[in-house]
């Protein structure tokens, strides 16, 4: 079997796929198996959806309903898979899973520990919690939020972005001469499309203070709970 395989999507549809095949019954173990991905597949979504729903009502930002922002988002995500679903859907899914989840998700992750340990405060955010928990959080939690996060981020993003420029990104492409997989470089439009993506991703990061700073725009979410806990750590800052 080639080794090839063993990465990506190829993980599940080859490798998992020949391995049942040595299983007693191997039908029902397929069935098992795909119904689990399909499980896996539809929770994620309805995470990741929920997520994104939730923030934009709660913060006004659109007025239209939930079912409808619901449909359109789903049709938006529905349309923007069909991409997936191409003779070249599996080419695309490398580009996606070496770009999208890597580059943005850690850049997004190490700005938000820096917002909410540096910017916010890390003493506002522990009263936050033990108002929410009635707990305080200890000595492990505040060195880890306040130095040890951050650098591990720091330090996987660099390492990630100088591997990256120094060698070609490259993808395996099926070989019709040979009959087997081929490593090729990315062409260079594919590579401004994977560099669009991660700067998507981390926009609003940038974009949310600047609109903030310079009074653009109101950004402001008129959530009581929010007020409470702000009165909360007020009061407890004047003692």
């Amino acid at each position: 079997m080639d080794s090839i395989a063993a990465e990506g999507t190829g993980l599940a549809f080859v490798v998992f796929t020949e391995a049942i095949l040595k299983f007693p019954f191997p039908p029902a173990w397929s069935v098992l198996f795909f119904l689990m991905l399909l499980s896996l597949g539809l929770g994620s979504m309805f995470g990741t959806l929920e997520g994104v729903i939730t923030s934009l009502n709660d913060s006004h930002l659109i007025t239209v309903t939930k079912p409808v922002l619901t449909a359109v988002l789903c049709a938006s995500a529905c349309l923007i898979g069909l991409l997936f679903s191409t003779r070249a859907g599996q080419y695309w899914v490398a580009l996606f899973d070496s770009f999208a989840g890597s580059y943005a998700l850690m850049c997004v992750a190490f700005f938000e520990v820096i917002a909410v340990v540096y910017v916010y405060g890390y003493r506002r955010f522990s009263r936050d919690i033990e108002f929410m928990t009635g707990s305080t959080p200890g000595q492990y939690w505040l060195i880890t939020w306040r130095f040890v996060a951050p650098i591990i981020m720091a330090v996987l993003f660099t390492c990630s972005v100088v591997q990256c420029f120094s060698k070609a990104t490259t993808y395996y492409a099926y070989d019709r001469e040979t009959t087997k997989q081929k490593e090729t470089e990315y062409p260079i439009w594919a590579m401004f499309i994977a560099l669009l993506m991660v700067l998507l991703a981390i926009l609003p990061t940038f974009s949310v203070w600047f609109l903030r700073y310079f009074k653009i725009w109101k950004l402001e979410a008129d959530i009581p709970a929010c007020f409470q806990i702000d009165l909360f750590v007020t009061r407890d800052i004047n003692k």
